[in-house]
């Protein structure tokens, strides 16, 4: 706006001010290099005051919610554990905050310790980030690594590098089993930049793929932020992570913590990391963390008759929690196959950096199976995601 400014009072100069001495010019120029000179420093000041506004509203924030512990929480202080998720340096490159937790994993004897959020919110980091926990009171700000990551409509979850310092008191937590459906859960973790804890998150339903649970924040709405988030069992292990709430804000959904365990062993190599893609008793292939089944189609000489898709283009901040996600041991449930003589199978495979879709190339395969031979066949591509 100001570079506008500035041109327009250049050209308003230069066509009504007649010819003059030079030293008329001279004071003219003299006086115009001063407006240009007050100018930049009133934008310099302007963007300093806003700077500093900003800066001050946050730490007020943040004093509130340090006063304001959970008295029913597992935790004696949560937030060493349940992190706030931003980006480095407060500079608000990326314009929202997010929630993260930390976990311990036991690799061939030795303790490992991640930081874990959705995947769908390490997408939409555009810059360095960091975990900031509060000890005390006082902020202790890690920097933070995506490592490992799965599928935003499959394995939504994201294992970080936490840098955690050494004389920080930082308690990871350990993983449970999925939940029963009427257990009730807990929940922790950051909304709008602010603290938030929710005691009594009854479990109305769950599958291998999904927990669902009342929406959960309704002094909060829409409760941007909290996805990463844990939900603990009685016992105060994790149970399941909190990825989203359903458009009409009567539900919230999660990732069950057997989806956590899948990542870790996918990271490992183990054979446990892989799933099974079955459809109707018959082993089609193995579904890796980072990919999901986009489409299940039946076909009848050669003419789809029936057929099930699931979206894979987010817009950043909404799930397709409406659909039920694809389960990929149980395929035939999602669609009437009977009569079909060909069910086919479609992949897709995200690349690591889901909002960069120019640069990004991504791979889908398609498996075949041949129901009147019981044959297999597998054919994979690549093509760049639609914009």
């Amino acid at each position: 706006m100001y570079k506008k400014l500035n041109l327009f009072l250049m050209i308003l100069i230069c066509c009504t001010v007649p010819a003059t001495p030079l030293r008329a010019q001279t004071h003219r120029q003299a006086a115009f290099n001063q407006l240009i000179h007050r100018l930049t420093v009133n934008e310099q000041k302007t963007i300093r005051t806003l700077r500093n506004r900003l800066k001050r509203a946050l730490t007020q924030a943040q004093k509130q919610t340090n006063s304001t512990a959970p008295k029913t929480s597992f935790f004696a202080a949560p937030r060493q554990t349940v992190f706030l998720l931003q980006d480095a340096g407060s500079s608000h490159r990326t314009p929202f905050f997010a929630s993260g937790f930390l976990i311990r994993e036991v690799f061939k004897g030795k303790n490992y310790v991640w930081g874990v959020t959705a995947k769908h919110i390490t997408d939409l980091f555009d810059a360095s980030f960091e975990a900031v926990f509060y000890v005390n009171g006082q902020a202790v700000r890690c920097p933070v690594q995506a490592v490992f990551a799965g599928a935003q409509h499959g394995i939504d979850l994201t294992l970080l590098k936490v840098d955690t310092p050494a004389h920080a008191p930082l308690e990871p937590l350990a993983l449970g089993q999925n939940p029963q459906e009427g257990e009730f859960l807990q929940s922790y973790g950051y909304t709008r930049g602010l603290f938030y804890y929710s005691g009594k998150r009854e479990v109305l339903a769950v599958s291998p793929q999904q927990i669902i649970t009342p929406y959960a924040f309704a002094a909060h709405h829409p409760a941007a932020g909290y996805c990463g988030s844990p939900l603990l069992n009685a016992k105060g292990e994790v149970a399941g992570i909190h990825n989203g709430s359903q458009k009409n804000k009567n539900q919230s959904v999660a990732v069950p913590v057997s989806q956590l365990r899948t990542l870790l062993a996918a990271y490992r190599g183990l054979p446990q990391g892989e799933r099974a893609l079955i459809f109707n008793g018959k082993y089609l292939g193995a579904l890796h963390a980072n990919q999901t089944v986009l489409a299940v189609y039946a076909k009848k000489d050669n003419k789809i008759f029936a057929s099930m898709q699931w979206p894979t283009l987010p817009d950043g901040f909404t799930q397709p929690q409406a659909i039920r996600p694809p389960n990929p041991a149980q395929l035939q449930q999602f669609l009437n196959w009977q009569g079909a003589d060909e069910i086919n199978v479609l992949v897709f495979e995200e690349p690591p950096h889901y909002f960069q879709p120019q640069a990004d190339l991504c791979r889908q395969t398609l498996y075949r199976y041949d129901l009147t031979s019981g044959a297999v066949s597998a054919r994979t591509f690549t093509a760049l995601l639609p914009l």
